[in-house]
């Protein structure tokens, strides 16, 4: 039942007694997978930035075959999700590339880093490109600092432990 919950936290805003939905459901699925195991799906799902990052070696032929509805239909019951389900769509170069091989960028004194997260370096990328150029423009030094995913994909899942962890670890890149 609580599997096409999104875990927005809105209800603990609405709610006058301010229940964590989805802190206890996030809870309960860690629980149930410690005694269950985890499913190829919810393994799939939360690992969607190891995915998309190799599907952005060929990003032309990622999107073409999940933009065509033959393809996407027959993946998607292989999936496990609804046929008419459309993935996001990959740009043709990540966000990260891009960042490294673009010829304008300023040096200042007034710097901001910027936390380029898995949906904006693999699918969101220009929306990336214009805060990193909003940004330059506004006189600021953006800096990109090399970190682990965000594990929000392993906490939309329920996978608390490694959720947890990526976050510890690249503060420990940081560190070094």
């Amino acid at each position: 039942m609580l599997d096409l919950y999104i875990s927005c936290k809105g209800c603990k805003t609405e709610c006058p007694s301010g229940v964590d939905v989805a802190k206890m459901k996030a809870e309960y699925q860690q629980q149930d997978y410690d005694q269950n195991g985890i499913s190829f799906r919810v393994r799939l799902i939360a690992g969607f930035s190891g995915q998309m990052k190799l599907a952005s070696v060929f990003p032309a032929v990622y999107n073409f075959i999940f933009n065509k509805p033959v393809f996407r239909k027959i993946l998607n019951k292989l999936i496990g999700f609804h046929p008419e389900r459309i993935m996001p769509s990959l740009g043709s170069i990540t966000l990260l590339k891009w960042f490294k091989q673009r010829k304008y960028s300023i040096t200042s004194d007034k710097k901001v880093y910027f936390f380029c997260d898995e949906l904006t370096n693999y699918n969101d990328v220009e929306i990336g490109k214009k805060a990193i150029k909003l940004l330059n423009a506004l006189g600021y030094e953006v800096i990109v600092p090399k970190h682990l995913e965000s594990g929000r994909t392993y906490l939309s899942k329920g996978l608390l432990r490694k959720a947890k962890r990526l976050p510890i670890q690249t503060l420990t890149c940081f560190q070094n």
